[in-house]
């Protein structure tokens, strides 16, 4: 009895340790780019929006109160760079999320017979949204910087959990300008 008791409390760990995992948040740019310190000004330079119920107007609005409160300011005749945003969905990618459970029956004096069996947790075709962010040079008009937001749950996209798209958000603007 004790060992199923520990059984089920690895599994009930395991399940909401992947359960609670968010978006996966990279980004990409030049080797060698220097990007310039000073930079403040930036125009939005288009984008678009393929998820249901989800403009692009909503996503920059985002993503620039997002960047006034790191202290860039929107200077539409002369920026430093440019901002292009896309939303889209995708069929989600990596392993899926199961339970299972499998009981093992003692026969006789060192037998055992085991039964056991899983549940997928999302179905075949689950869509997921991602969020690309482009960053131009505005004086060369050379893409410097890429930085992506994938596997978002579509709920995250209702006006209902903004708070939480916000925060992807945020991770993904913070990624800018990177470390090098």
């Amino acid at each position: 009895m004790k060992s199923l008791y520990h059984s089920i409390t690895i599994l009930s760990v395991l399940f909401f340790l992947t359960a609670c995992a968010g978006p996966k948040i990279e980004q990409d740019y030049k080797p060698g780019t220097e990007f310039d310190p000073g930079w403040t000004y930036y125009e939005f330079r288009g984008g678009s929006s393929q998820i249901q119920g989800v403009d692009y107007l909503r996503l920059e609005t985002i993503a620039q109160e997002i960047l006034a409160s790191e202290g860039y300011q929107v200077a539409p005749h002369d920026p430093q760079f440019y901002i292009d945003i896309t939303g889209s969905t995708r069929l989600a990618t990596g392993g899926g999320k199961s339970v299972g459970i499998s009981i093992g029956l003692p026969v006789g004096s060192h037998g055992s017979v085991g039964l056991g069996g899983s549940k997928s947790l999302d179905g075949e075709g689950r869509q997921e949204g991602v969020i690309i962010v482009d960053i131009t040079n505005a004086q060369t008009n050379e893409l410097i910087w890429r930085g992506s937001a994938s596997g978002i749950p579509l709920e995250d996209f209702q006006l209902a959990r903004e708070a939480q798209l916000r925060k992807v958000m945020r991770e993904l603007l913070a990624q800018f300008p990177p470390e090098e």
